[in-house]
C-alpha cells in the first residue's frame, strides 16, 4: 500500500468508533485510562484516528461512563481536531455487538441512507496501536460493491471487534440482539461481510507490502494486568 497513509481522506460518512463498554474484568481497572509514555490508551487511539476520521465514538456501557472516564472523555473532547461524542449501549450486559448496534443506530441517525451507507472502522480501546495499512483494506474491502462490512483473520481466528461495519447491518445486529444471539464474531457468517483472510500470502501481501508485520503486535489487546505492564515497559 505504499508510504503513505491509505485512509488520511476517509470524507463523509468516515466515522470511527472506540469500543470501550467492558467489564475490564480481568484487567482489575477500566482499560481506556491505563497510562504509558504519558497518554492512556483512550487518548493514543483518539490522536492516531481524529486525523483520519469524524466523527469519533467512544462506545460505553449502558449505565454510561464511569466518573473517571466522563472526566477523561471531556478533556480529550476539548484536546482533538474532531467531533468526539459518547455512545452508551443501548443495551444492558449484551457485550461488543451491543457497542456495534448503539454506534450503527446513532451513525443512521446522522442522515445515511442504504442508497448511501456510512460505516465505521471499529477498534477495542484496549488494543494499543492501529494499522493504517490494515484499516485502509479493511475500509477499502468493506466499501466495495454490495459488501457491508470487512472483518479480518488470521492464525488465530477472526477479529470482528477491530474491523468495519456499515449502517446497512443495523436491522441484522438487532435481529440477532433480539434473539438472544450477541456473538459478534457472527457477523462475519453474513453474506455481505468480507472476511479479510491475512493467512492468504497473496491478500498479506497486498494488504502490507513485501514484509508482513508481525499480526501478534497489530491485534494485541490488553486484557491483563501482567499485559500492561510488559506493554508499558517497552
Amino acid at each position: 500500500m505504499g508510504t503513505t497513509d491509505p485512509i488520511a481522506q476517509v470524507g463523509c460518512g468516515g466515522c470511527a468508533v472506540i469500543l470501550a463498554g467492558g467489564q475490564s474484568s480481568r484487567m482489575g481497572r477500566e482499560k481506556a485510562l491505563l497510562e504509558a509514555g504519558g497518554k492512556t490508551l483512550l487518548q493514543r487511539l483518539a490522536r492516531t484516528l481524529e486525523s483520519r476520521f469524524d466523527p469519533i465514538y467512544v462506545s460505553v456501557r449502558f449505565s454510561g461512563p464511569s466518573v473517571e472516564l466522563s472526566e477523561a472523555l471531556r478533556a480529550l473532547t476539548d484536546a482533538i481536531d474532531c467531533e468526539l461524542s459518547i455512545v452508551p449501549d443501548l443495551r444492558e450486559d449484551e457485550g461488543p455487538l451491543a457497542g456495534v448496534e448503539a454506534a450503527l443506530a446513532r451513525l443512521a441517525a446522522g442522515g445515511s441512507t442504504l442508497q448511501e451507507p456510512s460505516r465505521a472502522f471499529f477498534i477495542p480501546v484496549d488494543v494499543p496501536a492501529v494499522s493504517a495499512d490494515l484499516l485502509g483494506a479493511l475500509w477499502k474491502e468493506a466499501s466495495r460493491e454490495g459488501r457491508s462490512g470487512c472483518v479480518p483473520r488470521w492464525s488465530r481466528g477472526l477479529e470482528p471487534t477491530y474491523a468495519v461495519y456499515s449502517t446497512e447491518l443495523l436491522s441484522e445486529v438487532r435481529r440477532r440482539l433480539d434473539s438472544g444471539s450477541a456473538a459478534i464474531r457472527d457477523l462475519a457468517e453474513l453474506s455481505r461481510v468480507h472476511v479479510l483472510d491475512l493467512e492468504d500470502a497473496a491478500t498479506a501481501r497486498k494488504v502490507f507490502g513485501v514484509a508482513t508485520p508481525d499480526l501478534a503486535e497489530i491485534f494485541r489487546n490488553l486484557n491483563r494486568p501482567e499485559d500492561y505492564e510488559r506493554w508499558a515497559k517497552e
